[in-house]
Protein backbone atom coordinates (compact mmCIF):
# COMPACT_ATOMS: atom_id res chain seq x y z
CA UNK A 1 0.00 0.00 0.00
CA UNK A 2 1.56 3.76 -1.25
CA UNK A 3 1.60 5.89 1.99
CA UNK A 4 0.94 9.15 0.15
CA UNK A 5 1.97 11.13 2.38
CA UNK A 6 5.38 10.05 3.45
CA UNK A 7 8.43 12.35 2.87
CA UNK A 8 10.23 9.99 0.19
CA UNK A 9 6.59 9.71 -1.86
CA UNK A 10 5.77 13.41 -1.42
CA UNK A 11 9.27 14.02 -3.24
CA UNK A 12 8.87 11.45 -6.04
CA UNK A 13 5.29 13.19 -6.78
CA UNK A 14 7.33 16.30 -6.86
CA UNK A 15 9.13 15.11 -9.64
CA UNK A 16 6.60 13.90 -11.70
CA UNK A 17 4.76 16.93 -11.47
CA UNK A 18 7.97 19.34 -12.67
CA UNK A 19 8.10 16.43 -15.53
CA UNK A 20 4.30 16.88 -16.48
CA UNK A 21 4.18 20.10 -16.27
CA UNK A 22 7.74 20.66 -18.60
CA UNK A 23 5.62 18.35 -20.83
CA UNK A 24 2.18 19.91 -20.85
CA UNK A 25 3.58 23.13 -21.59
CA UNK A 26 5.96 21.85 -24.65
CA UNK A 27 2.55 21.01 -25.97
CA UNK A 28 0.83 24.10 -25.02
CA UNK A 29 3.36 25.70 -27.32
CA UNK A 30 3.30 23.69 -29.74
CA UNK A 31 -0.72 24.30 -30.41
CA UNK A 32 -0.16 27.86 -29.69
CA UNK A 33 2.41 28.35 -32.68
CA UNK A 34 -0.06 26.21 -34.82
CA UNK A 35 -2.58 28.71 -34.05
CA UNK A 36 -0.79 32.08 -34.93
CA UNK A 37 -2.74 32.37 -37.95
CA UNK A 38 -5.46 33.62 -36.06
CA UNK A 39 -3.78 36.60 -34.49
CA UNK A 40 -1.86 36.99 -37.44
CA UNK A 41 -5.00 37.52 -39.48
CA UNK A 42 -6.38 40.14 -36.68
CA UNK A 43 -3.33 42.30 -36.92
CA UNK A 44 -3.43 42.28 -40.87
CA UNK A 45 -7.34 42.64 -40.70
CA UNK A 46 -7.89 39.60 -42.90
CA UNK A 47 -10.08 39.02 -40.18
CA UNK A 48 -12.86 41.22 -38.22
CA UNK A 49 -12.03 41.92 -34.73
CA UNK A 50 -15.53 40.81 -32.71
CA UNK A 51 -15.94 40.68 -28.62
CA UNK A 52 -16.16 36.79 -28.42
CA UNK A 53 -12.65 36.79 -29.42
CA UNK A 54 -11.54 38.88 -25.83
CA UNK A 55 -11.72 35.39 -24.11
CA UNK A 56 -9.84 33.58 -26.69
CA UNK A 57 -6.73 35.88 -26.79
CA UNK A 58 -6.89 36.27 -23.08
CA UNK A 59 -6.37 32.90 -21.84
CA UNK A 60 -4.42 32.14 -24.84
CA UNK A 61 -1.57 34.93 -23.25
CA UNK A 62 -2.53 34.44 -19.43
CA UNK A 63 -0.93 30.38 -20.46
CA UNK A 64 2.04 31.99 -21.87
CA UNK A 65 2.29 34.36 -19.05
CA UNK A 66 2.30 31.09 -15.88
CA UNK A 67 4.80 29.10 -18.17
CA UNK A 68 7.20 32.64 -18.28
CA UNK A 69 6.70 32.88 -14.39
CA UNK A 70 7.05 28.95 -14.06
CA UNK A 71 10.56 28.78 -16.09
CA UNK A 72 12.29 32.50 -14.50
CA UNK A 73 15.49 31.80 -13.47
CA UNK A 74 15.29 32.62 -9.27
CA UNK A 75 11.91 32.93 -9.36
CA UNK A 76 11.86 30.41 -6.17
CA UNK A 77 14.06 32.56 -4.02
CA UNK A 78 12.83 34.11 -1.07
CA UNK A 79 12.06 37.89 -2.30
CA UNK A 80 10.35 36.09 -5.28
CA UNK A 81 7.80 33.56 -3.43
CA UNK A 82 4.49 34.99 -2.52
CA UNK A 83 5.04 37.38 -6.17
CA UNK A 84 5.68 34.11 -7.89
CA UNK A 85 2.76 32.26 -6.91
CA UNK A 86 0.22 35.21 -6.84
CA UNK A 87 0.80 35.31 -10.18
CA UNK A 88 0.38 31.57 -11.01
CA UNK A 89 -2.76 31.74 -9.16
CA UNK A 90 -4.51 34.70 -11.08
CA UNK A 91 -3.01 33.13 -14.84
CA UNK A 92 -4.61 29.94 -14.00
CA UNK A 93 -7.64 31.50 -12.90
CA UNK A 94 -7.91 33.78 -15.74
CA UNK A 95 -6.50 30.56 -18.37
CA UNK A 96 -9.44 28.28 -16.15
CA UNK A 97 -12.59 31.50 -17.01
CA UNK A 98 -11.38 32.03 -20.38
CA UNK A 99 -11.37 28.22 -21.29
CA UNK A 100 -15.07 27.89 -20.38
CA UNK A 101 -16.27 31.24 -21.51
CA UNK A 102 -15.15 30.16 -25.19
CA UNK A 103 -17.67 27.44 -24.63
CA UNK A 104 -20.26 29.61 -23.08
CA UNK A 105 -20.28 32.34 -25.85
CA UNK A 106 -20.49 28.97 -28.11
CA UNK A 107 -23.19 27.95 -26.65
CA UNK A 108 -25.26 31.51 -26.45
CA UNK A 109 -24.59 31.95 -30.35
CA UNK A 110 -26.01 28.16 -30.73
CA UNK A 111 -29.55 29.59 -29.41
CA UNK A 112 -29.04 33.07 -31.31
CA UNK A 113 -28.72 34.93 -28.21
CA UNK A 114 -31.60 34.21 -26.55
CA UNK A 115 -32.26 36.16 -23.88
CA UNK A 116 -32.95 33.54 -21.28
CA UNK A 117 -29.76 31.31 -22.27
CA UNK A 118 -27.85 34.20 -22.26
CA UNK A 119 -28.88 35.70 -18.80
CA UNK A 120 -28.21 32.02 -17.09
CA UNK A 121 -24.76 31.04 -18.71
CA UNK A 122 -24.34 35.00 -17.83
CA UNK A 123 -24.89 34.12 -14.23
CA UNK A 124 -23.15 31.43 -14.18
CA UNK A 125 -20.09 32.47 -15.44
CA UNK A 126 -20.14 34.93 -13.42
CA UNK A 127 -20.39 32.80 -10.20
CA UNK A 128 -17.34 31.16 -11.94
CA UNK A 129 -15.37 34.26 -11.90
CA UNK A 130 -16.07 35.44 -8.26
CA UNK A 131 -14.59 32.00 -7.43
CA UNK A 132 -11.45 32.21 -8.86
CA UNK A 133 -10.75 35.38 -7.84
CA UNK A 134 -11.63 35.38 -4.66
CA UNK A 135 -9.22 32.26 -4.51
CA UNK A 136 -6.76 33.43 -6.29
CA UNK A 137 -3.56 33.71 -4.17
CA UNK A 138 -5.57 31.72 -1.44
CA UNK A 139 -4.99 28.18 -2.51
CA UNK A 140 -1.05 28.00 -1.92
CA UNK A 141 0.79 28.98 1.38
CA UNK A 142 4.31 29.83 0.31
CA UNK A 143 7.22 29.33 2.54
CA UNK A 144 11.09 28.95 2.32
CA UNK A 145 11.94 24.99 2.86
CA UNK A 146 14.90 24.84 5.96
CA UNK A 147 15.69 21.75 4.10
CA UNK A 148 15.71 23.10 0.19
CA UNK A 149 16.35 26.50 0.82
CA UNK A 150 13.55 27.52 -1.75
CA UNK A 151 10.23 28.35 -2.19
CA UNK A 152 7.62 25.85 -1.82
CA UNK A 153 4.34 25.34 -0.95
CA UNK A 154 3.90 23.37 2.05
CA UNK A 155 -0.04 24.21 2.37
CA UNK A 156 -2.44 23.69 -0.26
CA UNK A 157 -6.54 24.87 0.91
CA UNK A 158 -8.11 21.83 -1.07
CA UNK A 159 -11.57 23.01 0.07
CA UNK A 160 -11.62 25.94 -1.76
CA UNK A 161 -9.57 24.66 -4.89
CA UNK A 162 -11.90 21.59 -4.64
CA UNK A 163 -14.55 24.29 -4.88
CA UNK A 164 -13.43 25.64 -7.90
CA UNK A 165 -13.07 22.49 -9.76
CA UNK A 166 -16.36 21.51 -9.35
CA UNK A 167 -17.67 24.54 -10.13
CA UNK A 168 -16.03 24.70 -13.46
CA UNK A 169 -16.93 20.88 -14.30
CA UNK A 170 -20.54 21.32 -13.51
CA UNK A 171 -20.13 24.65 -15.35
CA UNK A 172 -18.98 23.28 -18.31
CA UNK A 173 -21.31 20.49 -18.42
CA UNK A 174 -24.63 22.61 -18.59
CA UNK A 175 -22.70 24.52 -21.57
CA UNK A 176 -22.21 20.95 -23.31
CA UNK A 177 -25.88 20.01 -22.73
CA UNK A 178 -27.33 23.64 -23.61
CA UNK A 179 -24.67 23.21 -26.79
CA UNK A 180 -26.77 19.81 -27.17
CA UNK A 181 -29.86 21.36 -26.67
CA UNK A 182 -29.83 23.74 -29.00
CA UNK A 183 -28.48 21.93 -31.90
CA UNK A 184 -31.38 19.25 -31.67
CA UNK A 185 -34.12 21.52 -30.80
CA UNK A 186 -34.95 22.38 -34.47
CA UNK A 187 -34.93 18.40 -35.34
CA UNK A 188 -38.29 16.94 -36.67
CA UNK A 189 -39.81 14.51 -34.69
CA UNK A 190 -39.80 12.29 -37.39
CA UNK A 191 -36.06 12.80 -37.98
CA UNK A 192 -34.02 9.11 -37.56
CA UNK A 193 -30.90 9.65 -35.72
CA UNK A 194 -27.67 8.39 -38.10
CA UNK A 195 -24.09 8.32 -37.21
CA UNK A 196 -23.10 10.74 -39.52
CA UNK A 197 -25.39 12.96 -37.77
CA UNK A 198 -23.72 12.39 -34.39
CA UNK A 199 -20.51 13.06 -36.45
CA UNK A 200 -21.39 16.47 -37.62
CA UNK A 201 -22.50 17.18 -33.98
CA UNK A 202 -19.27 16.10 -32.53
CA UNK A 203 -16.78 17.27 -35.04
CA UNK A 204 -17.94 20.04 -36.91
CA UNK A 205 -20.04 21.83 -34.18
CA UNK A 206 -17.71 21.61 -32.21
CA UNK A 207 -19.03 19.19 -29.07
CA UNK A 208 -15.97 16.81 -28.84
CA UNK A 209 -14.19 20.07 -27.90
CA UNK A 210 -16.67 20.56 -24.94
CA UNK A 211 -15.92 17.00 -24.14
CA UNK A 212 -12.72 17.15 -24.10
CA UNK A 213 -12.62 20.21 -21.50
CA UNK A 214 -14.87 19.01 -19.01
CA UNK A 215 -12.94 15.37 -18.81
CA UNK A 216 -9.70 17.07 -18.03
CA UNK A 217 -11.73 19.00 -15.23
CA UNK A 218 -13.06 15.89 -14.06
CA UNK A 219 -9.87 13.99 -13.21
CA UNK A 220 -8.17 17.49 -11.82
CA UNK A 221 -11.44 17.18 -9.78
CA UNK A 222 -11.38 13.88 -8.52
CA UNK A 223 -7.26 14.04 -7.87
CA UNK A 224 -8.41 17.15 -5.47
CA UNK A 225 -11.02 15.26 -3.60
CA UNK A 226 -8.80 12.54 -2.82
CA UNK A 227 -6.71 14.83 -0.51
CA UNK A 228 -4.19 11.76 -1.22
CA UNK A 229 -1.12 15.03 -0.60
CA UNK A 230 -0.17 18.35 -1.39
CA UNK A 231 1.24 17.86 -4.64
CA UNK A 232 -1.39 15.40 -5.74
CA UNK A 233 -3.90 17.12 -4.82
CA UNK A 234 -2.45 19.60 -7.96
CA UNK A 235 -0.56 16.77 -10.02
CA UNK A 236 -3.40 17.12 -12.97
CA UNK A 237 -3.42 20.72 -12.80
CA UNK A 238 -1.43 22.21 -15.52
CA UNK A 239 -2.93 19.27 -17.82
CA UNK A 240 -6.20 20.53 -17.40
CA UNK A 241 -5.84 24.15 -17.74
CA UNK A 242 -3.63 23.20 -21.03
CA UNK A 243 -6.33 20.69 -22.51
CA UNK A 244 -9.51 22.44 -21.47
CA UNK A 245 -8.03 25.86 -23.12
CA UNK A 246 -6.82 24.11 -26.32
CA UNK A 247 -10.01 22.60 -26.63
CA UNK A 248 -12.19 25.78 -26.34
CA UNK A 249 -9.67 27.79 -28.25
CA UNK A 250 -9.85 25.04 -30.94
CA UNK A 251 -13.93 25.21 -30.85
CA UNK A 252 -13.34 29.35 -31.95
CA UNK A 253 -11.07 28.80 -34.74
CA UNK A 254 -12.34 25.17 -36.12
CA UNK A 255 -15.04 27.13 -37.41
CA UNK A 256 -12.99 29.18 -39.54
CA UNK A 257 -10.78 26.87 -40.72
CA UNK A 258 -13.89 24.50 -41.44
CA UNK A 259 -15.52 27.52 -43.54
CA UNK A 260 -12.70 27.59 -45.33
CA UNK A 261 -12.76 23.96 -46.86
CA UNK A 262 -16.79 22.99 -46.71
CA UNK A 263 -18.12 22.44 -49.96
CA UNK A 264 -21.47 23.18 -48.14
CA UNK A 265 -21.68 26.86 -47.14
CA UNK A 266 -24.63 29.00 -48.83
CA UNK A 267 -25.89 32.39 -48.40
CA UNK A 268 -29.56 33.70 -49.60
CA UNK A 269 -29.01 36.52 -52.17
CA UNK A 270 -32.89 36.40 -51.57
CA UNK A 271 -32.47 37.79 -48.00
CA UNK A 272 -31.61 40.35 -46.23
CA UNK A 273 -29.24 38.98 -43.58
CA UNK A 274 -27.06 37.49 -46.47
CA UNK A 275 -24.07 40.23 -45.67
CA UNK A 276 -24.27 39.57 -41.86
CA UNK A 277 -23.60 36.10 -41.12
CA UNK A 278 -22.64 34.75 -37.75
CA UNK A 279 -19.66 33.24 -37.51
CA UNK A 280 -19.15 31.79 -34.30
CA UNK A 281 -21.42 29.05 -34.97
CA UNK A 282 -22.90 27.04 -37.91
CA UNK A 283 -26.52 25.51 -37.99
CA UNK A 284 -26.97 22.17 -38.06
CA UNK A 285 -29.70 21.37 -40.86
CA UNK A 286 -31.20 18.28 -40.01
CA UNK A 287 -33.67 16.70 -42.86
CA UNK A 288 -36.91 15.73 -42.47
CA UNK A 289 -37.16 11.88 -42.79
CA UNK A 290 -40.51 10.49 -43.19
CA UNK A 291 -41.46 7.01 -43.87
CA UNK A 292 -44.49 5.52 -46.19
CA UNK A 293 -46.46 2.87 -43.75
CA UNK A 294 -48.20 1.85 -46.37
CA UNK A 295 -45.33 0.29 -48.27
CA UNK A 296 -42.20 -0.94 -48.04
CA UNK A 297 -40.35 1.56 -50.37
CA UNK A 298 -37.38 3.81 -48.84
CA UNK A 299 -38.21 6.70 -47.09
CA UNK A 300 -38.70 10.04 -48.51
CA UNK A 301 -35.85 12.72 -47.44
CA UNK A 302 -36.93 16.26 -47.28
CA UNK A 303 -34.47 19.06 -47.03
CA UNK A 304 -35.73 21.49 -44.67
CA UNK A 305 -34.82 24.97 -44.88
CA UNK A 306 -35.48 27.14 -41.76
CA UNK A 307 -35.66 30.90 -41.96
CA UNK A 308 -32.00 32.17 -41.09
CA UNK A 309 -31.34 33.10 -37.57
CA UNK A 310 -28.88 35.88 -37.74
CA UNK A 311 -26.73 37.23 -35.34
CA UNK A 312 -24.30 41.06 -35.77
CA UNK A 313 -21.51 39.97 -34.12
CA UNK A 314 -19.80 37.97 -37.21
CA UNK A 315 -19.17 39.52 -40.43
CA UNK A 316 -19.79 37.65 -43.64
CA UNK A 317 -16.32 38.55 -44.99
CA UNK A 318 -14.83 37.12 -41.94
CA UNK A 319 -14.89 33.95 -44.27
CA UNK A 320 -14.79 33.46 -47.57
CA UNK A 321 -17.59 31.39 -49.31
CA UNK A 322 -17.58 28.09 -50.87
CA UNK A 323 -18.56 26.60 -53.91
CA UNK A 324 -22.30 27.35 -52.93
CA UNK A 325 -22.06 31.18 -52.46
CA UNK A 326 -24.51 33.64 -54.21
CA UNK A 327 -27.10 30.48 -54.25
CA UNK A 328 -30.63 31.20 -53.44
CA UNK A 329 -33.25 29.09 -51.74
CA UNK A 330 -34.62 27.69 -54.41
CA UNK A 331 -31.25 26.28 -55.30
CA UNK A 332 -31.45 23.89 -52.18
CA UNK A 333 -32.22 20.72 -53.78
CA UNK A 334 -28.73 20.98 -55.60
CA UNK A 335 -27.09 20.25 -52.35
CA UNK A 336 -26.26 17.31 -50.91
CA UNK A 337 -28.84 15.98 -48.90
CA UNK A 338 -28.21 15.24 -44.88
CA UNK A 339 -25.64 17.07 -44.78
CA UNK A 340 -24.98 20.57 -42.65
CA UNK A 341 -25.07 24.29 -43.64
CA UNK A 342 -23.31 27.05 -42.42
CA UNK A 343 -26.08 29.77 -42.21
Amino acid sequence: MVHWKATDEIERDKDIYTKMWLVFMGIYFYDFLLTLWFEWRLLTRKLSFRWPYVPYLIGRYALILMFSVMLMPGSGEHEHCDGRFYILSICTGFGTGCASLNLAIRTIMIWHRKLVVAAIVTALAVGQWVSLMLSAGKFIHTGISSRFGICLAPKIYNTEMLVCYVYTLLFDLIVLAGAVAGLVKDAPETHVWRVSDIRRLVVVQGLGYFLIAAIANVFSAVFAALRLNPVMDIMLSVPAIVISTIASCHCVTGLLTYGERAPEIKTSSETPYSTDIQQLTTQFVIPAISRDVSSHRSPAIALQHPSPQVSPLYSARDIPAGPCHGQSARDIGELPRNDLAIV
